[in-house]
């Protein structure tokens, strides 16, 4: 698998990214703080006979 890895990562950094984007470190960050960016509203469903909490 690592090979796979090695080569995608050589096809993706072979070309700059579109649109002027740039890759620096400053960029980075960790899937979890990714992901808190971008809040989730559950939707939740009620049981059958029971009211939705909304």
């Amino acid at each position: 698998m690592a090979v796979a890895t090695e080569r995608a990562t050589g096809l993706m950094f072979a070309q700059a990214p579109p649109g002027g984007v740039e890759l620096d470190v400053g960029h980075c960050q960790s899937y979890a703080e990714w992901l808190s960016r971008y809040p989730v509203t559950a939707v939740i469903h009620p049981r059958e006979g029971e009211e939705s909490p909304a």
